[in-house]
């Protein structure tokens, strides 16, 4: 997956990926909304394969965590729970954190992974994160 991706988007601009990744994030949301859950992970997948932009500005670096990244990781996260894949789903959850320690979908998908995994001391670290975050 990741080779065709970097060989469908060898030479573009910043413009012409960003647009390409937005559109493969609106693709995977049209999976999801289907319910069609590995189906839409793999083109989030597909989608962070494509987001390897060369040597962005810090400003284009933030735009791409804030508009891409971790919208785009945030929604695999969710794929994987509804697929029970809930240690992949953790996986995604703490590459969100790496970049917002306090986002609010991370932590709370983070938190119902946990549950599932039955790892009730993340959970409760996970909530205090989210009150934290709250107020």
């Amino acid at each position: 997956m990741g080779v065709e991706v970097a060989a469908e988007l060898k030479d573009v601009d910043f413009d012409t990926r960003f647009k390409w990744v937005l559109d493969q994030k609106a693709e995977g949301n049209k999976a999801f909304g289907l319910k069609n859950y590995m189906g839409a992970s793999d083109i989030y997948l597909k989608t962070l394969c494509g987001m390897d932009f060369k040597k962005p500005s810090k400003a284009d670096k933030e735009k791409i965590n804030a508009e891409l990244k971790v919208p785009v990781l945030n929604n695999l996260a969710l794929c994987l729970i509804n697929q029970k894949l809930f240690a992949r789903a953790i996986q995604m959850t703490d590459k969100v954190l790496e970049i917002d320690r306090l986002n609010h979908k991370a932590l709370h998908r983070k938190c119902l992974a946990a549950i599932e995994l039955s790892d009730y001391s993340t959970a409760k670290t996970v909530l205090t994160k989210l009150e934290e975050a709250a107020f």
